[in-house]
């Protein structure tokens, strides 16, 4: 899924003292924000989650969901 980052992203981390972020190779920057990146010289970091995860198991959070219709409700809740 890519993620948009839009010029009142960008604004709103300004204003919350914040001068880097971090984008992927699913994100989308507008033309808007990468001018308010340029002038406020905003630090893009590239985010790799598979590789920053590598040698890491210990920090690692599994999440599982389970999701079921009304017919699978109590056999959800025995599995959970």
């Amino acid at each position: 899924m890519k993620k948009l980052i839009t010029e009142t992203d960008v604004l709103k981390l300004i204003r919350q003292g914040i001068k880097e972020i971090y984008i992927d190779e699913n994100s989308l920057i507008t033309p808007a924000a990468k001018d308010v990146i340029i002038r406020e010289k905003i630090e893009l970091k590239k985010f790799n989650p598979i590789s920053e995860s590598i040698g890491k198991e210990s920090e690692q959070i599994s999440v599982i969901a389970i999701g079921s219709d009304h017919t699978g409700y109590k056999s959800k809740q025995i599995l959970i």
